[in-house]
């Protein structure tokens, strides 16, 4: 039940990979460069099946409407563009000024685009009755931000932007009979000392966090109403990147390195030490830039310098956990019943307690011991039984062979019950399973 990388490509074409998208209804993801090419790829292969070129400058977002079957692509040429099942051009917006991000607020049936130094929103128009696919004569925004609108996410009626000007915003909608706009409900004019670059809504069960990153390489953690959770931080690099693998129920946070950091949102805790999925790739040289968790929460993808696209794949087989240990293990041995306790040993006579954290299946705590120590430690009840029996009933004088027949028969026949009912009722409480070697847990 783990994340496993699935494809890596190598991308030959000279201008940097500025944005990444996924196309539902053709199941394919996309790469969008500076140049304003988009190359469309298969996500099995690793193929190539498209490649356009429709924006003359820089594409900056994509966003799927998957009732509709339809993609938006924005750019910095003031241009969105709506793509069609097949692949083919279904209607060019002209907007007069750069689009830097996209959301969809289906609670509102609004398209957001963000621009710098102002939000605007359009009605959303599927059957194309004003002539777009977004009803621009009703289109209405807010400038409440000063500096480019990096990002924006929707929470039911909430809608939430953050920028290069540091802030952090909470819009609602209202509606006249002469006109419509957004309210602001909620201002944090100094999320974070840097301009912000990502948002990312994760729902867990009844929970929902917003986190927010940033130039300053830090991850503010704030709640629905906008109030400062925890911050992460500082990484080794700014945040370029944030998703969330519903499936495994994990952050990844990309920070200029090879590989993510791995957060878990039920804990607080950052995993990355026990998860599996980036150990023993050959990641060295890359820089992770961006990454994209799909809707069906079964993939993620990325894109890395120097130009390079990877995919992740979910798997029920995979490995989930790695425990890490200084030698190798010679044998293992775990307890059935909760708190979760796994031993492993080496040859070094050394023994490790792993147990589980009641806050998340991720996280153990480890304690290590030499097997002198656990020896005297593992038989220390019977010892103490044993040498309580002796102390109630003294040894007879070896003098008399006939009292020390009788002594001898009263207290084995009094310590064998005890024993049997002891170690039964020792071995029913813990339920502990018998250490087996490794060569012995490996098929011949």
């Amino acid at each position: 039940m783990a994340m496993q990388q699935h494809l890596r490509i190598r991308e030959h074409h000279r201008s940097p990979i500025t944005a990444l998208g996924y196309h539902a209804a053709r199941r394919e993801c996309l790469t969008g460069f500076e140049d304003g090419v988009i190359k469309w790829w298969d996500m099995e292969n690793g193929h190539m099946s498209l490649c356009t070129k429709e924006h003359s400058g820089r594409v900056t977002h994509f966003l799927s409407w998957i009732p509709t079957h339809l993609l938006f692509s924005a750019s910095n040429d003031s241009s969105v563009i709506v793509w069609a099942p097949g692949g083919a051009v279904l209607d060019r917006i002209q907007l007069g000024y750069p689009i830097f991000t996209l959301a969809i607020s289906l609670a509102r049936h609004l398209l957001l685009c963000g621009s710098k130094g102002r939000l605007v929103a359009f009605p959303l128009d599927e059957r194309r009755e004003s002539g777009h696919v977004v009803n621009l004569s009703q289109g209405f925004s807010d400038q409440t931000h000063t500096d480019i609108v990096s990002c924006i996410a929707c929470l039911d009626n909430n809608i939430y932007t953050a920028g290069y000007d540091k802030r952090l915003l909470i819009f609602d909608t209202y509606q006249s009979p002469s006109r419509k706009g957004l309210t602001t409900k909620h201002c944090i004019s100094r999320a974070h000392r840097a301009a912000i670059t990502h948002l990312l809504l994760v729902r867990q069960q009844e929970t929902t966090r917003v986190l927010s990153g940033s130039f300053d390489q830090t991850v503010g953690i704030w709640s629905q109403d906008g109030q400062l959770i925890h911050r992460l931080g500082p990484f080794t690099g700014n945040i370029t990147a944030l998703c969330y693998v519903a499936t495994t129920g994990i952050v990844w946070i990309a920070s200029g390195t090879s590989q993510p950091t791995l957060y878990e949102p039920q804990s607080g805790e950052i995993v990355s030490q026990f998860i599996s999925t980036f150990r023993g790739q050959q990641m060295e040289g890359l820089v992770l830039q961006q990454l994209l968790s799909l809707p069906d929460s079964r993939h993620v993808i990325g894109s890395a310098k120097p130009q390079q696209m990877l995919v992740w794949r979910y798997s029920e087989s995979g490995c989930m956990i790695v425990l890490p240990c200084k030698h190798p293990v010679e044998c293992l041995a775990y307890a059935k019943k909760e708190p979760i306790l796994l031993f492993s040993g080496d040859s070094n006579g050394m023994l490790q307690k792993w147990e589980r954290s009641y806050i998340s299946p991720y996280i153990y705590s480890m304690e290590s011991f030499h097997i002198s120590e656990a020896h005297l430690e593992r038989r220390g009840p019977f010892a103490q039984e044993v040498e309580k029996s002796s102390q109630e009933e003294p040894w007879p004088c070896p003098r008399s062979s006939q009292k020390w027949r009788k002594a001898s028969g009263r207290h084995q026949s009094g310590y064998s019950p005890f024993r049997t009912t002891a170690k039964d009722a020792y071995k029913e409480s813990i339920g502990f399973t018998r250490a087996t070697p490794l060569s012995r847990m490996l098929p011949q």
